[in-house]
């Protein structure tokens, strides 16, 4: 079992994933990874846009280049912005190659 949190908006042309949390109990055991998977999967299905989100570490112990390199397995990639003061990357995930059909507006 694994216990994320999300917050995603979105644009018209871009999805932006706001934040994902992992509680710290749930760390290092795939709960991330399984949870951005499917959220990732879902987004891809239902809306064929790219995605953006934010690397920047939730707290101390959370080091910037393993952050930047697990979002890099999922086809994130730097885009040469910052999302705050302390240069943490913006990165973005191109949209899928077969461009879906939106099915619905995200819902908030």
């Amino acid at each position: 079992m694994y216990s994320v949190g999300l917050q995603l908006a979105e644009d018209g042309d871009t999805i932006h994933i706001i934040s994902i949390r992992t509680k710290n109990k749930e760390r290092n055991k795939g709960s991330a990874r399984i949870a951005l998977t499917q959220l990732l999967r879902e987004l891809d299905e239902q809306y064929g846009l790219p995605i953006t989100l934010e690397a920047s570490p939730l707290d101390k112990r959370t080091n910037l280049g393993r952050l930047v390199q697990f979002y890099a397995s999922f086809g994130f990639k730097c885009n040469g912005k910052f999302a705050n003061p302390a240069c943490d990357p913006v990165m973005v995930r191109p949209a899928p190659a077969v461009k879906a059909e939106p099915k619905k507006k995200l819902r908030f």
